[in-house]
């Protein structure tokens, strides 16, 4: 037993008498503290899936933005204001056809030519073509560098949670 002064202001004086005891170990049910961590650790595993769901669809539209970009691309290089600086089966053909009329014709390209136009199927690119390719090579790795890191990530946490749980 404790002896206790009450004092609340000034306003009740008095004593009290409470009493301290200590939780019997009866009372402390360990499979309610289990029950409560798998509570926990269920829905952290619910929140891991949800992100991993995210991350695959954010893998996915990735993809299909790549592939989209790449259509574009082949759309814009069709169209006349595109600067085109290669030499085409298309266009080798038009010019062979210019010439069997006896139209002007452009090719064979003379030496200086032959540097401001490169053949389509050829293994040189153009300096500004390099930055593009560079640029997006990059950034497509830092993207996938981002994403399968996050996937790692979601799956270690997955697989922890899943052991806790066991």
């Amino acid at each position: 037993m404790q002896l206790a002064t009450l004092g609340l202001l000034g306003q009740f004086e008095g004593t009290a008498y409470f009493e301290v005891v200590p939780p019997k170990l009866e009372e402390l049910n360990p499979n309610r503290l289990i029950g409560r961590v798998m509570k926990y650790n269920a829905n952290a595993l619910e929140l891991v899936d949800v992100v991993r769901s995210f991350l695959r669809l954010l893998t996915v539209v990735y993809g299909m933005s790549a592939i989209f970009a790449s259509y574009n691309y082949v759309q814009d290089f069709k169209e006349l204001s595109f600067d085109n600086k290669y030499v085409t089966k298309p266009l080798k053909r038009k010019d062979r056809l210019r010439r069997e009329l006896g139209k002007p014709y452009i090719l064979p390209l003379k030496k200086l030519e032959k540097k401001s136009y490169l053949d389509f199927f050829s293994l040189k690119i153009e300096p500004d073509e390099k930055i593009m390719i560079m640029k997006g090579v990059s950034r497509s790795i830092i993207y996938m560098g981002i994403v399968y890191g996050m996937i790692w990530l979601t799956n270690n946490l997955y697989i922890v949670l899943k052991w806790m749980t066991t």
